[in-house]
């Protein structure tokens, strides 16, 4: 049996790298600081975005493996 615990954590650990690794990459990017931040907030939203679409679609993925097991 697998442990489901390490599998769990994986995707939000990698979630929280790629957006680490962006931030830092982007802040230490020759450019000015406000055309920084400015890319920063549009991918930050870019990235939030994409992350509710992603938990909608495993909210539904849920629900439809639900009711296969009851149903």
């Amino acid at each position: 049996m697998a442990d489901n615990s390490a599998e769990s954590s994986f995707l939000p650990g990698l979630v929280a790298g790629a957006v680490v690794g962006t931030a830092v990459g982007l802040l230490i990017a020759p450019r000015p600081g406000g055309e920084t931040l400015a890319l920063l907030l549009d991918r930050s939203a870019s990235l939030r975005d994409r992350i509710s679409e992603l938990l909608d679609e495993a909210g539904y993925m849920v629900r439809v493996a639900t009711r296969k097991r009851i149903g």
